[in-house]
């Protein structure tokens, strides 16, 4: 017998590779505990559940902002970034 992962196909009544193997979905219902009321910053109304906020938010336009992770750029120092203003400036004038 091969050496590596195997589990047991109940179907084909034989072991099978691990990674070969048709799994079942492991999708399964969530409860999701409902959100407490609020006052809208909108239009300070009463906002009650999730459905009141998704169509309160609609009804204004309104999209829910959720910020990036931080990424980290290149390290640049102070000097660095003070000459690409010297640069600009040069380049572009005085904005006058």
């Amino acid at each position: 017998m091969k050496k590596g992962r195997f589990i047991w196909d109940r179907d084909k009544q034989c072991f099978v590779p691990y990674d070969k193997i048709k799994r079942r979905s492991t999708a399964r219902l969530q409860v999701i505990e409902d959100i407490d009321p609020f006052i809208s910053p909108i239009d300070r109304k009463v906002v009650g559940g999730r459905r009141q906020k998704r169509d309160h938010m609609k009804a204004h336009g309104v999209v829910e902002y959720e910020p990036l992770p931080d990424r980290k750029g290149p390290e640049v120092t102070q000097a660095e970034v003070a000459q690409s203003f010297k640069d600009a400036f040069e380049i572009h004038g005085h904005g006058d």
